[in-house]
Parts: C-alpha cells; structure tokens; sequence
C-alpha cells in the first residue's frame, strides 16, 4: 500500500496492551459488581455503601482509561509511549516509598516491583523511536 507504514511492534508492548484491556475489563466489571453491592448495601451499612461506592467511580474512571492505553499502545502511539513512561515513572516513586514502608517479605515484593518499573522506564526511553 503506498503512503502506510510497516512496523513490527514487539512482543513485549503487545502483551502489555492484551494487558491493560484484561485489567481495564476487569475494572469495568468490578465497578459494576461495587455499583451494585453498595445500592443494596445503603440502608444497612451506609459507610460500606459509601466506600464501595467511591471504589465503583474509581473503577469507572480507570477501566476505560486502560482499555484506551491498551488501544494507544497496541497502534503504538505516542501518547502511549508517554503513558508507559509516566506509569513506570510512577511505579519506581511507589517502589522507593514501599521499601521504607515494607518489612521482611514485602521488601522483596518492593524491590521486585521496583526493579520491574526500571525495566519498563528503561525499555521505553530506549524504544522511543518506535512509537509514532
């Protein structure tokens, strides 16, 4: 076809876009499972009603915002290069907090989780070029 681009995105950004669209699907469902829990929880317990119910907004905001990520990253655009940086960004700052917060065994799941958005900040300033 004259005037398209091929490209072969790498295996990694797909499974992170099959990814976002698992979670952003599960976050939709959940905010209707919360949605629906907290309505037939209001007369009996309004402050669980409440919380579920801040939880279901929540969810509602965020499920489709990772379908949509899941989509950018999937056409590899490049405001889905941006959003990778800024979450793995926002991962190593949540890392670093936890291992002051964490002990014993949680300080492994900080330190993996802190070496894992390294790696994702790291693959994505070095990749930056395949993102239109």
């Amino acid at each position: 076809m004259i005037g398209t681009k091929t490209f072969r995105r790498p295996g990694c950004i797909t499974a992170y876009a099959v990814f976002c669209w698992i979670v952003g699907g599960l976050e939709i469902v959940g905010a209707l499972c919360f949605w629906g829990s907290a309505l037939s929880l209001a007369d009996r317990e309004p402050a669980v009603a409440r919380g579920e119910l801040i939880l279901s907004i929540f969810m509602s905001v965020f499920g489709p915002i990772s379908v949509a990520v899941g989509i950018s990253l999937w056409r590899m655009n490049k405001w889905g290069w941006w959003i990778g940086v800024v979450g793995a960004s926002l991962g190593i700052a949540v890392g670093v907090f936890n291992l002051f917060l964490a002990s014993g065994a949680a300080i492994l799941g900080a330190l993996i989780g802190l070496a894992l958005s390294g790696w994702i900040l790291y693959w994505f300033i070095k990749n930056r070029q395949l993102f239109n």
